[in-house]
């Protein structure tokens, strides 16, 4: 079962429990979202550019929050590492403004009010030494697309990191319509984590 930071912490604190994180078989990145909404993760990592805000031209999908979770990737039984998953949770933003006369037809107008909404979402991980950029692409049905409404979320697996390492992650649209998210977290060591059998590093360590 994926533990959050919030219960990881909480037990962290509480010897002599121990924590067992999932594990990944999948030795590639992978992206799913939530129920009504579809995703495609882009092969390969994007450049890390937020770009300058820009104003929306209707409604648009917009990260809320961002939440991790600890998991293992196993290539092998033995020769795992610490992976950070993301999970970003999405709303609609903005709204359609009334056009002035002459810019859209009424069929045109209520064209673009049933589309669908195509979000590209970048997630920014940085974990000295490793920078890294993945852009997700989430497709919102048009029933689903109400102004200020949380539609869901999409889960990214997941960014390899060191043990004990600082991570910093960043979330922002392509184009970005508002100022980015971000979370700073610590990554905890071998002592608490039930991975001294699976990471190598923890090898010998009591």
């Amino acid at each position: 079962m994926p533990m959050s930071w919030f219960l990881l912490s909480l037990a962290l604190g509480r010897s002599p429990v121990v924590v067992s994180l999932e594990r990944l078989v999948e030795p590639q990145d992978t992206a799913r979202c939530s129920v009504g909404l579809s995703c495609h993760l882009w092969d390969g990592d994007v450049l890390c550019l937020p770009g300058s805000l820009e104003s929306a031209p209707g409604p648009v999908l917009v990260p809320t929050s961002l939440q991790t979770e600890l998991v293992l990737r196993c290539p092998q039984e033995t020769d795992c590492a610490l992976c950070v998953r993301v999970v970003v949770h999405l709303a609609v933003h903005g709204g359609w403004e009334e056009p002035e006369e002459g810019e859209r037809s009424d069929s045109e107008l209520q064209e673009a009010r049933n589309a669908s909404l195509l979000a590209q979402v970048v997630l920014s991980f940085q974990a000295y030494p490793t920078t890294r950029c993945a852009l997700l692409e989430v497709q919102v049905p048009a029933v689903l697309v109400q102004p200020g409404q949380s539609v869901g979320s999409a889960v990214f697996d997941c960014f390899e990191a060191g043990l004990g390492a600082q991570v910093r992650i960043w979330s922002y649209t392509q184009p970005r319509y508002q100022k980015e998210l971000n979370l700073t977290q610590q990554l905890p060591d071998c002592r608490g984590l039930e991975v001294r059998d699976s990471i190598q590093s923890c090898w010998g360590r009591g």
